[in-house]
């Protein structure tokens, strides 16, 4: 009979397929500042990961590339952002893989991206 408890309570205690997200930012980016101008547009942003009001990491990376034409900048939690370049890096493989000529261009992402967040939002 304590077999059975004892096995639920190392599977819950084990790992999960399900993932855990982060309810409550730890490590947090400030500033990300884009303008546009004749020629192109600017992005700049800080190099700071704050945990609390300490700063914690000198040089996180808060503007990447996505595929040839478009760049993504996030403030906030770190590792939301993280998440959303492991979304964007699998559907920059996928577009790759066609070998058509044709990129996902800036379109493209904030579509997939405004379709990712609300089904993040109303998971039920």
């Amino acid at each position: 009979m304590g077999f059975s408890s004892e096995t639920k309570q190392n599977s819950l205690l084990s790992s999960e397929p399900g993932i855990q997200r982060t309810q409550y930012p730890y490590v947090t980016g400030s500033s990300v500042v884009a303008l546009k101008y004749k020629d192109g547009i600017l992005m700049a942003a800080d190099m700071g990961g704050s945990y609390g009001s300490t700063l914690r990491y000198k040089s996180l990376e808060r503007i990447k590339p996505v595929g040839k034409h478009s760049l993504i900048g996030a403030s906030g939690e770190i590792s939301d952002f993280q998440e959303i370049m492991h979304y964007l890096d699998d559907q920059v493989l996928n577009d790759n893989m066609w070998d058509d000529g044709n990129s996902l261009g800036p379109k493209e992402i904030h579509s997939y991206l405004t379709r990712v967040m609300y089904n993040r939002r109303n998971k039920f």
